[in-house]
């Protein structure tokens, strides 16, 4: 069992029911973890890999959505490049067989560079704490927003664990909305694990915290710890994703040539936005993913950073759309991506003016 573990606070907090976050259990019992692929198809990593002649397969947040779309139209030169698909049919026999749709604010998107024979592809996914067994908090998390974000399949209900998704479902994605040809691969997973855990925390939604609220998540985020995200399983958890997405590729024999994993930058900066907790969650993660990529441990060892921490640091307010990013965040997305591998250098037609409301845009976790 993943959970469990209490993280020490004070008997003020305590007497808030902050501690049931750690000891509540989980709902579903564990499952066995899927066995890696003997001989996955990587390459080694460095920036020597080109996105010339590929796809880019990008599996994320919103804050991934956002600079889809930036990436889509610098690479491209045209505002109106990207194509969005809400439903598939997957005719693979399995328990995903059927019709997979996905909510609005969920939806696949693809862009294609034509000129230089570029694809990509973005799918959203709902973070690490979909995998069974899923956490009391999560589940209370995800029950606000089945309805807005969550994909569903003709033959199975409730939520689809992301490894699910990785295995059964983004393959055919690709498939179908892409050219068949060599993938990069590039996943994170920080806002939905630690947005999870904020409101397992304060037990609300962030736009309705109160002070109590603020004080609450202040003194929860000093107490927590690396110790959490391994009684959290979050690191196996990532581990599990990666199975499962090169054991889907490999079984409906897409080629991956490189895979990727972006760290989070600290978004939002202020306590009414929830960065006492979402911050220090965020640094955990970037450090658990760094530290076993440094020991060569398992998915890890062929498994490029894309150290967007290191190229956005400590953000401005103003650089922060609350738990967004914004464009300089953007830009240095881009960046980040060329120490993994090589981006094109004479992008688009030209610059591109983007419409104030797609620089701000809608908050996705309200």
């Amino acid at each position: 069992m993943r959970l469990g573990v209490q993280i020490p606070v004070c008997a003020s907090i305590t007497s808030l029911t902050l501690v049931a976050l750690w000891t509540k259990s989980a709902r579903l019992t564990e499952q066995p973890r899927l066995q890696p692929q003997e001989q996955p198809i990587l390459t080694q990593s460095g920036s020597s890999r080109s996105l010339i002649g590929r796809n880019l397969v990008l599996a994320g947040d919103s804050n991934d959505e956002r600079f889809f779309r930036y990436f889509c139209r610098r690479l491209t030169g045209e505002f109106d490049s990207i194509l969005t698909t809400t439903e598939i049919v997957n005719p693979v026999a399995s328990e995903y067989h059927g019709k997979i749709r996905w909510p609005t604010m969920a939806s696949v998107m693809t862009c294609h560079d034509r000129r230089r024979n570029i694809s990509a592809a973005f799918v959203f996914h709902q973070g690490l704490y979909s995998i069974p067994p899923q956490p009391t908090w999560y589940l209370d998390f995800a029950h606000r927003r089945m309805h807005t974000h969550y994909p569903n399949a003709e033959r199975k209900r409730g939520i689809l664990p992301i490894t699910d998704q990785a295995r059964w479902i983004w393959p055919q994605v690709v498939l179908q909305l892409l050219p068949k040809r060599e993938n990069i691969l590039l996943l994170q997973s920080s806002m939905w694990d630690s947005m999870a855990v904020l409101e397992g925390v304060v037990g609300t939604r962030v736009s309705l915290m109160t002070e109590a609220h603020e004080n609450m998540t202040v003194e929860a985020g000093a107490h927590i710890s690396a110790t959490n995200l391994s009684t959290w399983g979050w690191l196996s958890r990532a581990e599990d994703v990666w199975s499962a997405l090169l054991q889907g590729f490999q079984e409906n024999g897409l080629d991956v040539v490189a895979r990727l994993w972006r760290t989070n930058p600290d978004c939002p900066r202020l306590v009414h936005e929830g960065s006492a907790i979402l911050n220090p969650l965020s640094r955990l993660y970037a450090e658990a993913v760094k530290d076993a990529q440094a020991a060569s441990a398992g998915a890890w060892l062929d498994t490029c950073i894309v150290d967007l921490r290191g190229y956005y640091v400590a953000p401005s307010p103003s650089q922060c759309d609350l738990h967004h990013f914004t464009k300089q965040g953007w830009e240095a997305y881009w960046t980040a991506l060329s120490d993994c591998m090589q981006m094109p250098t004479d992008t688009g037609k030209g610059s591109i003016r983007f419409p104030r409301k797609f620089l701000t845009g809608p908050e996705r976790y309200r």
